[in-house]
């Protein structure tokens, strides 16, 4: 909320001082940029970590907050060899019943460093982030290079 106000008081003094609109543009193009390019760094950090795991067997076990983290997000749990281990990213909330089994066998991909494992959902979300964020990257330098040449 704070950010938006920030933003409503910067706008109104670029007005006083008579930016033109072009450059408000050019500015609120810039700062979508960032934080696409930033979202596009995320997922290639996690791709990079998902190319490090290993692939193991696991078993569904529950949800639950993930312990000593800052994020109060519910993520599935996954017991690999009578040890539980979290899931990277926060689970699904909508279509738990089918999207999660208990007592059945999947493979997810255990990255020791991080402590956790990559589950299909989240290889899913890794790769379609990576995929969608590279493009948006790729239109957001178009379209800010396009302004900038008229």
């Amino acid at each position: 909320m704070e950010f938006i106000l920030v933003i409503a008081v910067i706008f109104v003094l670029c007005k006083i001082f008579g930016v033109s609109d072009f450059y408000l543009y050019l500015g609120a193009l810039g700062i979508v940029e960032l934080a696409i390019i930033g979202m596009a760094l995320l997922f290639i950090y996690f791709c990079i970590r998902l190319m490090f795991s290993k692939s193991k067997k696991a078993e569904f076990t529950h949800f639950d907050k993930r312990q000593s983290e800052k994020m109060p997000f519910t993520v599935a749990y996954y017991k690999i060899d009578d040890e539980e281990y979290p899931c990277v990213f926060p689970s699904e909330m909508v279509f738990t019943e089918k999207m999660y089994r208990k007592n059945k066998k999947c493979t997810v991909m255990y990255n020791k460093r991080m402590n956790a494992v990559f589950d299909i959902w989240a290889i899913i979300t890794c790769l379609a982030g990576l995929v969608c964020s590279n493009l948006a990257v790729i239109a957001t330098v178009y379209i800010f290079s396009e302004m900038l040449i008229e």
